[in-house]
């Protein structure tokens, strides 16, 4: 079997079995009906603006790593059969932490772009914040979706020495 392009899932520090999606290659999980066209990450720094009236410029100052957001964008065939319409439903219904995973329960893999993968653990994780289903009318067959993710971490679950987020 070869690995599937990318995928997200739920309460696992290590890619698991069940309650995952694949997407772009046959076959996946939970079926072979998800696929991701674009993906995007976005990470902002923090920083704060010091106001110097009546002078040239204002003193801006870093104040860190404020956030990193991953955005897929993409599309599953045959949404009257695929099985990914209910599981997001019931991922986005759900708590998006546990006791076991208090910075998110959600990870994700871009076997393509493997530097942004995160693997959640009790220092770090994602929350996926956001899913929004697109049914364009001039295609039948085919439900468009963009999801967002967003990744939390604490001083240790940020692993400062390499910034590796799909290590345990």
């Amino acid at each position: 079997m070869v690995a599937a392009n990318s995928r997200i899932w739920r309460d696992s520090n290590t890619v698991p079995v069940t309650d995952i999606i694949e997407f772009n290659n046959v076959p996946t999980k939970p079926d072979a009906t998800g696929n991701i066209q674009q993906s995007n990450i976005v990470l902002t720094s923090a920083f704060s603006r010091n106001p110097k009236p009546k002078q040239k410029l204002d003193e801006v100052q870093d104040t860190g790593f404020a956030s990193m957001d991953i955005t897929i964008s993409g599309f599953i065939e045959d949404p009257t059969n695929s099985a990914i319409p209910n599981l997001v439903k019931v991922w986005l219904l759900d708590d998006k932490t546990t006791a076991t995973y208090d910075f998110g329960r959600f990870g994700i893999e871009l076997d393509d772009f493997p530097e942004y993968d995160v693997h959640p653990n009790g220092n770090r994780g994602c929350m996926l914040t956001d899913w929004t289903w697109i049914r364009a009318g001039q295609t039948r067959g085919k439900a468009e979706f963009t999801a967002v993710l967003r990744f939390n971490a604490n001083a240790t679950g940020l692993n400062s020495s390499t910034y590796a987020w799909d290590v345990a």
